[in-house]
């Protein structure tokens, strides 16, 4: 037998050795990481049949000549070629398939993933923190793969204007927040002016108002910051008819004015110097500011007091007047509507003339709370409070709820003799934004000025601070110290 392979006395082929040095080169074996070994006897020397096969193997293998009698003194001259049985190459794959079944895999299962409301790599979660009602709900809905996330135009201003409403003007958080009404809702258009004014006067304007000036400053500090509150309500006032009437050229007009007026302002412009013939650091004080009458209101916060009784929505129209002065009734009851067993806490915070923060909340019982009669079939219960407001400057309605499936609409009934307001509200049972604060009232010339807030917080401490109730001591974030 030659040492050049084996005879396999079964099928009549020849084997070869794990390794053969050649002489001269070969072809090599094309498709090792084929179907199978089908393909590769293709390749393979012709090997006669069992009853052919000469005297000797070495005849049958005359292409590969023996091997040299002193391999290990000869060096070896060719490319050894390792041949593999076809037997482990039935079950393996090259390299590359396998990385690109992998890729496909994952991306079919990114789309099952897809498909079934799940995702296959997490979104970071949204802070619901100062939101509405009405985004709230816009997100609620908003599809999870979806990463452009919806809020009203001038959010940012809203927010300013509530954190520093504890140290504007009375007559200065009415005007600014009438500004910010002229948005439009969620997820509608709003013209390049518009954002503008919401996004870069205003606030640009709030900004500037020093707070800790001197009190010989502050007079005419605060008389600057009212004056150019009122310039921009008249020009978004414009916008709008401008915006209502289709007029393009009455758009570029005031865009124009608003620009010129206000686009040079900085932080720091109404820190005023001195009432005396010094001259002014800031080129806004030496513009001319008429002198207005300070009983002057803005005629279009000059809104007949409520009569009898009227609904107040939050996203429309959401402010109204309860007319009176402060030797008439100041008395306010508070009620919310609930179903039965649904827990809830309905709290008021109150900042009076003097500055004294003060704190008054109630809450019920799942089963021991009395059920309101109603006439109709589902179960009613009511959380009520009373609120006094002869020396209260402002003051703030909130509600919180334990955790539930789904959010409950509810109402908030505010009632002061035959005088009644209804706001309509929403509690999440979220538990990111458990606390709602329905509704904020500021003394006003002329009575008490009620909005419906809808805005949602995670906690009382957290909405306190946004709404500029600073001077409070907190045991935790639910708990004050009075």
């Amino acid at each position: 037998m030659a040492r050049g392979g084996t005879l396999n006395s079964t099928d009549g082929r020849l084997r070869h050795p794990k390794r053969i040095t050649m002489t001269r080169p070969r072809r090599p074996w094309r498709g090792l990481a084929g179907p199978g070994p089908a393909d590769q006897d293709s390749t393979l020397p012709a090997v006669p049949e069992p009853q052919d096969l000469p005297d000797s193997v070495s005849d049958a293998v005359e292409p590969l000549p023996a091997p040299s009698p002193e391999p290990a003194s000869t060096p070896m001259t060719q490319t050894p070629v390792t041949v593999i049985s076809p037997a482990p190459l039935t079950g393996s794959a090259p390299q590359s398939s396998v990385s690109r079944s992998a890729g496909r895999g994952r991306r079919l299962m990114s789309r099952l993933l897809a498909k079934s409301g799940l995702t296959s790599h997490r979104q970071p979660p949204v802070d619901l923190t100062g939101w509405t009602v009405a985004e709230y709900l816009v997100e609620r809905d908003r599809d999870k793969n979806d990463p452009f996330v919806q809020r009203r135009a001038g959010h940012e201003a809203v927010s300013l204007i509530n954190r520093m409403s504890g140290v504007l003007p009375a007559g200065a958080v009415p005007v600014a927040r009438a500004i910010t009404d002229a948005a439009p809702p969620v997820g509608e258009r709003v013209v390049p002016a518009l954002r503008d004014v919401l996004d870069r006067y205003l606030p640009e304007t709030l900004q500037a108002f020093n707070a800790e000036a001197l009190p010989e400053l502050r007079v005419r500090a605060e008389h600057l910051l009212t004056t150019q509150l009122d310039l921009l309500y008249d020009a978004t006032a414009a916008l709008l008819h401008a915006q209502v009437d289709d007029d393009d050229r009455d758009l570029q007009v005031q865009a124009a004015f608003l620009h010129e007026r206000f686009a040079g302002m900085a932080p720091g412009r109404l820190d005023l110097a001195p009432l005396s013939g010094t001259t002014s650091r800031s080129r806004t004080a030496a513009v001319y500011v008429p002198d207005l009458p300070s009983a002057m209101r803005r005629p279009s916060l000059a809104m007949p007091p409520v009569e009898g009784r009227t609904h107040v929505r939050h996203d429309m129209q959401p402010v109204v007047l309860f007319g009176g002065d402060r030797a008439g009734n100041t008395r306010f009851k508070l009620r919310m509507a609930l179903p039965k067993g649904h827990v809830a806490t309905v709290g008021v915070v109150s900042e009076t003339l003097q500055g004294v923060v003060c704190f008054d909340q109630t809450s019920n019982r799942r089963f021991f709370t009395l059920r309101r009669v109603t006439g109709f079939p589902a179960a009613q219960v009511d959380l009520g409070l009373r609120l006094n407001t002869f020396d209260v400057r402002r003051f703030m309605v909130y509600a919180s709820t334990t955790q539930q499936a789904d959010p409950t609409s509810t109402v908030l009934f505010m009632r002061r003799g035959s005088e009644q307001a209804d706001l309509p509200t929403l509690l999440t049972n979220d538990p990111r934004v458990p606390l709602t604060v329905i509704a904020t009232g500021v003394d006003v010339q002329g009575g008490i000025m009620v909005r419906n807030e809808s805005t949602l917080f995670p906690d009382l401490r957290t909405a306190c601070t946004a709404f500029g109730f600073d001077q409070v001591a907190w045991l935790d974030q639910d708990t004050p110290v009075i």
